[in-house]
């Protein structure tokens, strides 16, 4: 169906809906060629809706094995390729390193901080009386 012109389905679904109330046929926007029927359109707008756009596609949980990483991924700024899942981070995991996230590929990375109250006391003791490297200097000024 279409005309070929490459139409944002949402706002073609309104200027269809449009279209109709005033009882006309269904026509492109660009061209004014008849474009298809509603139903049509609202297939292409759900299929748009269905994908989610928080899936990290090639990538997988270097703890549980997960691929793809739906919602947050969190990444080692230390270790190369070192990717964890928003379980596996929320847990004991690589815990050395720190960690940015995204929580959508098209996002920027932003510094990660884990709640040190949910680890095992032995583990966070263990970071908080740490010394602090240029990484960490680095990762508390971009919190800053």
């Amino acid at each position: 169906y279409s005309c070929g012109h490459s139409i944002h389905s949402k706002c073609m679904k309104i200027w269809a809906d449009h279209q109709i109330s005033q009882g006309t046929k269904i026509l492109c926007p660009m061209c004014r060629a008849e474009f298809g029927t509603l139903k049509m359109i609202m297939t292409d707008h759900l299929k748009q809706n269905a994908f989610r756009r928080d899936v990290h596609a090639g990538t997988t949980c270097s703890s549980c094995n997960v691929t793809p990483i739906q919602g947050k991924l969190y990444l080692c700024t230390i270790c190369q390729h070192y990717n964890l899942c928003m379980q596996c981070f929320a847990g004991p995991n690589h815990t050395q390193h720190p960690f940015q996230y995204k929580e959508k590929p098209a996002h920027r990375w932003r510094p990660a901080v884990r709640d040190l109250s949910a680890l095992p006391p032995t583990l966070s003791a263990e970071l908080e009386n740490r010394d602090i490297t240029e990484n960490d200097y680095e990762t508390l000024l971009a919190l800053d």
